[in-house]
């Protein structure tokens, strides 16, 4: 069969976002996932027709007093969906702060076309997938984990290639029983994976939207709004207790090659101008051998990009040597997983299996090697001490005193499936329902979790003084980078009488911030 002239589209999409209230700032991103997908589609036949809910056609508004989205509103979805035959649509569901838009996405699929076959996909119907199937029946089968194998397998059986009882990763509704097919094997040849299909998305558009409401961009510079994000490897070995990854895309490692990462790139380089990478593994560098033959590989080829990590890395995979390759290929900032200040936290409570003293060490190189760094902590762990949480606070403290390794704090999330969760609901520390607000405050403004030693207000507090001290000590820091270094000084100085008094906060937390990508920029006349 001739999939491409005999078979409708398959229909992809990216449901609007949706944020709390207090959200007043729109973020764009590519939806790598989908685009994956979407190009397995099209190497085995299929015409694929992929609508980002995210990207809307002209400007972000806010919609809704009480609650936010950006994006497509649905009214206009379901105007553009009218006239789009088809039969099976694929929505993503990676976030459960989200889901209530999923739902709202695959109901209004329904409306249209009551007969089409609705899959749902991404972290959280990994997770949840027995629970979304069963509560809500405008969804037909929930894809559990990689979705790029098991997906052409799933269209293939809705076609009349196969059955879905055969096809392993699975949970769908079969006259109103829940079945639950087998785990689907991980995908190990990486390298057999297309790049995504990024002609479905009109990536001027993006790009465009990028200079307003980039997701990821940490620093700027000319051409920064041409940023896309990248994954090279999948999969985590660890137990962080809060950490979720692994229950969606397994504990072995696996990982694409040098080449094709370097081919991928250069690919978007040459058809997209792309010029900032942001490496979104949660693993980039847990084989250093692979990671500086990257590095190497972009000096090799002499890409002129930036490129960051705003997932972070680990610290004890880090040495001089590669931090110096860092310096030279354009990092503009490396974020590292320091997660607690108190090494029996780090070892006992989160499991995080790395030392505080690595974290300080690769700080301290990274220093030398003119390389930002930035730092995630999280607080409100179960098992942790009121004194232990302020001591995370005072070691951030010091990370940016001494070593201009920023770090944000964040409250533990109970999110689905993890430790944590599990030990709340086993102790009765979840004092909060699991509601996509709740989660979502859960994380920045007061957490959802109650203890012996600990409750929401505490962990509130903690923040708020912890961010008063730190807006004390960044104009310490801006100062201090201004006084001790001449390019800086005058850039500031420059900046004053050439930039609108809008951009000046951009100017001063760049200066804090980014200093060393700042000064590469001003001795290479970039900036």
């Amino acid at each position: 069969m001739d999939k491409t002239m005999a078979q409708k589209p398959i229909l992809l999409i990216r449901p609007p976002l949706r944020f709390l209230a207090n959200r007043n700032r729109a973020a764009i991103d590519l939806p790598v996932g989908l685009l994956y997908i979407s190009s397995i589609l099209e190497r085995e036949g299929y015409k694929v027709r992929l609508i980002d809910g995210v990207m809307p056609p002209d400007d972000y508004n806010q919609i809704h007093s009480s609650e936010n989205y950006f994006g497509i509103t649905f009214e206009y979805m379901e105007e553009m969906l009218s006239g789009v035959d088809f039969d099976i649509s694929g929505i993503s569901a990676q976030y459960t702060v989200q889901f209530p838009n999923v739902i709202r996405m695959a109901e209004l699929l329904k409306r249209i076309n009551p007969n089409c076959k609705i899959l749902i996909g991404g972290a959280h119907a990994t997770i949840q997938h027995r629970e979304i199937i069963t509560e809500n029946v405008c969804f037909d089968v929930a894809i559990r984990g990689e979705g790029e194998r098991t997906v052409i397998n799933v269209v293939n059986a809705i076609q009349g290639i196969g059955s879905l009882q055969e096809i392993k990763g699975i949970t769908y509704r079969d006259n109103g029983q829940i079945i639950e097919t087998d785990p689907a094997e991980f995908i190990i040849d990486m390298d057999n994976i297309p790049f995504p299909a990024y002609h479905l998305v009109d990536m001027e558009r993006y790009f465009g939207l990028a200079k307003k409401y980039a997701s990821r961009t940490a620093y700027t510079f000319s051409g920064w709004e041409r940023g896309v994000s990248l994954i090279t490897s999948r999969g985590c070995p660890y137990h962080c207790s809060f950490c979720s990854i692994n229950l969606h895309m397994g504990r072995r490692w696996r990982y694409h090659s040098p080449e094709y990462v370097l081919n991928h790139m250069e690919h978007l380089m040459r058809e997209y101008s792309v010029k900032y990478f942001h490496f979104e593994d949660d693993n980039l560098t847990a084989n250093p051998k692979r990671f500086e033959k990257i590095l190497d590989g972009i000096i090799a080829r002499r890409c002129d990009i930036r490129w960051d990590t705003p997932n972070g890395v680990r610290a004890d995979t880090l040495s001089l040597d590669l931090l110096k390759k860092c310096a030279q290929t354009g990092c503009t900032s490396l974020t590292l997983g320091a997660e607690s200040g108190v090494q029996r936290v780090l070892d006992d409570v989160i499991c995080k299996n790395t030392k505080i003293e690595d974290i300080e060490k690769v700080a301290s190189l990274a220093q030398k090697t003119k390389v930002n760094t930035r730092a995630f902590y999280v607080i409100g762990t179960p098992g942790e001490t009121a004194i232990e949480i302020n001591s995370t606070v005072t070691h951030a403290i010091k990370m940016i005193k001494e070593y201009d390794c920023f770090g944000s704090i964040g409250i533990a999330t109970p999110l689905y499936g993890t430790r944590v969760y599990e030990n709340a609901i086993r102790n009765g520390y979840l004092i909060k329902e699991m509601t996509s607000e709740n989660i979502a405050r859960g994380y920045n403004i007061s957490g959802m979790l109650k203890t012996d030693e600990f409750d929401p207000d505490f962990l509130s507090n903690v923040l708020e003084d912890f961010y008063k001290k730190l807006s004390r000590l960044l104009k310490w820091i801006f100062l201090r980078h201004i006084c001790t270094n001449s390019r800086l000084f005058f850039y500031c100085v420059k900046s004053f009488f050439t930039v609108p008094i809008s951009q000046w906060g951009s100017i001063y937390y760049k200066i804090i911030f980014s200093h060393h990508a700042l000064l590469w920029d001003i001795e290479h006349d970039k900036n």
